[in-house]
């Protein structure tokens, strides 16, 4: 009976978790994204270096998501780093050492999920004519997930995929992604 009962919730935050990890980051609540104004500039003038993700952040945008999307899941924890790097000469690289978690809670049943991912990707960056980020060639060089999560489902964090359309807004200490198809912004600070 208690097998029965975890399958809806296994899909469901199978579901959930896929849509939060699959995606590249989009358009946050205008109170939430940089001013355009403020000196924020788009393109490549700005990008070059390294940048850490602002997790508590991410993670705060995850639980608001998980809870949107009807995951049963509480008390969701997001710890570790990420960090992105873009160099000059077009290349870039995302590290990843993310623990992430929570109880899922469904009738009859509460119980931990957790994940523990180390990984690095790479690719290759370009700006388009309206400055906008293009990033291709990505690819998962190294790759560890230690997870309770259901099979298939990745709790770790930020992800980048091929992709063009992508706003870039950075100044000298912050950056923030932004691409048209996904559920979550990212906000970095420069290293």
């Amino acid at each position: 009976m208690r097998r029965s009962a975890m399958k809806p919730a296994t899909a469901t935050l199978a579901l959930g978790i896929l849509l939060l990890a699959g995606c590249t980051p989009t358009t946050p609540t205008t109170a939430e994204r940089p001013d355009d104004s403020s000196g924020s500039e788009s393109g490549a003038s700005c990008l070059t270096g390294q940048w850490d993700l602002d997790v508590a952040n991410y993670a705060e945008q995850s639980a608001t998501l998980l809870v949107e999307l009807g995951v049963p899941i509480t008390d969701f924890t997001m710890t570790g780093t990420q960090v992105l790097n873009f160099s000059e000469d077009g290349g870039m690289e995302l590290a990843t050492a993310i623990t992430a978690g929570g109880t899922i809670v469904v009738s009859g049943f509460t119980g931990p999920v957790s994940s523990v991912t180390e990984s690095i990707s790479t690719g290759s960056w370009g700006t388009a004519d309206d400055g906008s980020l293009t990033i291709s060639d990505w690819a998962l060089i190294d790759n560890s997930v230690t997870s309770t999560a259901p099979e298939g489902v990745d709790l770790g964090g930020f992800t980048l995929t091929n992709a063009s359309g992508i706003t870039a807004l950075c100044d000298e200490t912050s950056l923030f992604l932004q691409s048209p198809d996904a559920p979550l912004g990212s906000y970095w600070t420069r290293r």
